[in-house]
């Protein structure tokens, strides 16, 4: 699990938006999943793609506009390159 706290920029910005519309809350959502993959699910279910950012190795993010629809914006990030094997968590 992951916690990223933000202050956005006074520039127009999706989370500027956000935060001057509704206050202080959760902007996203976020799950590790292939980004193809999940942009391909994404707009087999009518999502809209609101931001997107991916590397030449399949690393990279995307947003989908579901703010209205859920109260947030669900995020899709892949962190492992593509082809790689996911890591292993880590042992307690």
């Amino acid at each position: 699990m992951q916690l990223q706290l933000c202050q956005p920029p006074m520039l127009d910005c999706p989370q500027r938006r956000f935060l001057d519309t509704r206050g202080e809350g959760v902007f996203q959502i976020g799950f590790e999943r292939d980004i193809d993959v999940a942009a391909a699910e994404g707009a087999a279910l009518g999502l809209r793609e609101l931001m997107r950012g991916q590397r030449a190795n399949g690393t990279g993010f995307v947003y989908f506009d579901t703010l209205d629809e859920a109260g947030v914006v669900l995020m899709t990030r892949q962190t492992a390159p593509t082809g790689s094997p996911p890591a292993s968590a880590p042992r307690r």
